[in-house]
């Protein structure tokens, strides 16, 4: 980008706003560096999660705010506090742009940006379990998001953005905004140069390792791989499986830890816990799973194609897009041990590493790449700033 373009931005602020520090340095950290070069000013309002080690991820040149927010809470009394400390927060920064991704966080931020007159783009990562909960708690859930959605996104300046296209397809449907505001984006872009590719080794006398890296909830497909192991378990002893993740207690459908072990217990899974570091295990995996139930386009599932780990995952809105559809990667169907099993035993039957494997990693370098995502963003905050090239 050109000197010229970093000294029109250099006056353009930016606030980001998400529920979880987590999220952020997961998933925007490249971004917001990206758009730091170019010479935005970049504020993140965020819950600062306390195993973070924030001053060994932030540049000095950010500033990081500390939001309460709580994901699992219903209490109207406390959201209308938490919306009211995001209205204060946003307005005392005075951005030019707002960028909120996370249900909770589009919603407060749109409602914000609306009455503050300020544009926004945001980021609907996934419907969430508030789309997919079952029975009457779920109705009700489903139908408060809907009218929430509706209240903040229903605005001409505000630029939505879905990871995939049956969820932009369902917020038009559903009339929750205007369809020419409505944009799809290949997810959040994978880092290239860290996610280095590395056939695996498929030869007679290899040990298979097959790895799901998700945060233990239901809504992964947590029970079907397990389900899916002891299938396996019964046939070959020369397939290993490990579980990486934690628990998520600000998810409904979370496990406890108890809950986990228990159904661990007497399987030949390792459970390995949380991973700072995923692509030292991500490495060692032949096959990588994540039978999810519904996703926005799973950052881990890209991973592990950017790597050269061979992916089966649900042939569900999210998954089946981050695979192309089965083009680079196995789909099977959701809520199905069975079916995941025959996958798992048809990658771990082969003698040399597959094709497929070669298509995942160029078309994460065609489609999914960080510089392609991060650019695709940058046009967008030039357009709605006015910022010439």
């Amino acid at each position: 980008m050109s000197s010229n373009i970093q000294n029109n931005n250099s006056s353009k602020k930016i606030v980001f706003v998400t529920n979880s520090s987590k999220y952020f340095f997961s998933h925007r950290i490249s971004l917001a560096n990206f758009l730091l070069e170019n010479g935005f000013n970049i504020v993140a309002i965020t819950k600062i999660d306390s195993s973070d080690k924030i001053q060994d991820k932030f540049s000095a040149n950010f500033k990081l705010i500390n939001w309460n927010i709580d994901r699992k809470s219903f209490y109207p009394i406390k959201e209308l506090y938490t919306l009211i400390k995001l209205f204060f927060l946003i307005k005392q920064e005075k951005p030019d742009c707002v960028h909120s991704m996370t249900i909770k966080s589009v919603i407060y931020s749109g409602i914000v940006c609306r009455i503050l007159g300020l544009p926004m783009v945001s980021l609907i990562p996934g419907l969430g379990t508030a789309f997919t909960y079952p029975g009457i708690i779920g109705f009700f859930l489903k139908k408060i998001a809907i009218f929430l959605y509706k209240i903040s996104l229903n605005n001409k300046d505000f630029k939505i953005f879905f990871e995939n296209n049956d969820n932009k397809e369902t917020f038009i449907k559903l009339k929750i905004l205007n369809p020419n505001n409505a944009i799809t984006i290949n997810g959040s872009g994978i880092d290239i140069e860290k996610f280095k590719f590395k056939p695996r080794n498929f030869q007679d006398n290899t040990k298979r390792f097959v790895l799901m890296a998700a945060r233990l909830i239901k809504d992964k497909g947590l029970i079907e791989y397990i389900e899916a192991a002891k299938i396996i378990a019964k046939e070959r002893s020369d397939i290993q499986f490990i579980l990486a993740g934690e628990i998520d207690p600000g998810n409904i459908t979370s496990f406890s830890k108890e809950e986990i072990l228990a159904m661990l217990n007497g399987t030949q899974i390792s459970y390995i816990g949380y991973q700072k570091n995923i692509l030292e295990i991500l490495e060692q995996a032949h096959i990588f799973c994540l039978p999810s139930y519904h996703e926005g386009l799973p950052v881990s599932v890209l991973e592990a194609l950017a790597s050269g780990a061979i992916v089966v995952t649900s042939n569900v809105p999210g998954c089946r897009d981050a695979v192309l559809n089965g083009k680079i990667g196995y789909t099977v169907q959701a809520k199905n041990p069975l079916e995941l099993a025959n996958a798992i035993l048809e990658i771990s039957n082969f003698k040399s590493y597959p094709q497929i494997g070669y298509k995942a990693r160029l078309a994460i370098e065609e489609i999914f790449s960080s510089s392609i995502i991060n650019n695709i963003y940058l046009n967008t905050y030039m357009k709605i700033l006015n910022i010439k090239h």
